[in-house]
């Protein structure tokens, strides 16, 4: 899958159903009908600064991690979040393929999983907690987190020069309050 040519074919054919598209930009404000009913939003374009109105019939949070502060911008009175951040930790792609797997062992604290992809192999970990930002990295020691726990788990020798990339994001996990870890948080 490429996800940037996802990412384009999705916003091509949203455009030709009438979509506004825009990209380097946020929500700075929502606008409200006289019934308090959202029909568009305030953008600002983080490139020029610039702010445009973008009218619609439906507006829809779907801004990952970030959803809290458009939550914000509806009710100033939402105090709680309704996410937890987790680093949808490190992703390697391997130059050979693995096969798939998904394992727990008692030596490794996170769900380690294994997925073919084009003769090629993703591996990676998810469900650490961290802070929002908007420029997430893979740091040195999930890599090699990873590298080991899939030697270990493979029974292979998995070494960095078989890595062709290494990746990382973060989403957003749906808040039980009761629960202060992501492993146990609902995937979001």
């Amino acid at each position: 899958m490429n996800d940037s040519r996802m990412a384009v074919s999705l916003a091509v054919t949203a455009a030709t159903k009438g979509a506004v598209v825009l990209n380097h930009t946020s929500v700075i404000d929502l606008i409200k009908d006289t019934t308090g009913h959202i029909t568009g939003v305030t953008v600002r374009d983080n490139l020029t600064g610039e702010t445009y109105h973008v009218h619609s019939k439906v507006v829809i949070n779907a801004c990952g991690p970030f959803v809290d502060a458009i939550c914000k911008l509806e009710s100033s009175e939402s105090d709680h979040s309704r996410a937890r951040h987790s680093r949808d930790s490190s992703k390697l792609l391997f130059s050979r393929e693995y096969g798939a797997d998904c394992s727990k062992n008692e030596r490794w604290s996170r769900c380690v999983y294994v997925t073919p992809w084009l003769g090629h192999t993703i591996a990676g970990t998810t469900d650490e907690q961290v802070e929002l930002t908007d420029r997430p990295y893979a740091r040195e020691h999930e890599v090699q987190f990873i590298l080991s726990a899939l030697s270990d788990h493979l029974r292979v020798e998995v070494r960095p020069s078989d890595v062709l990339a290494v990746w990382a994001g973060i989403r957003p996990l749906a808040l039980d309050p009761t629960k202060l870890d992501t492993q146990k948080s609902c995937f979001g």
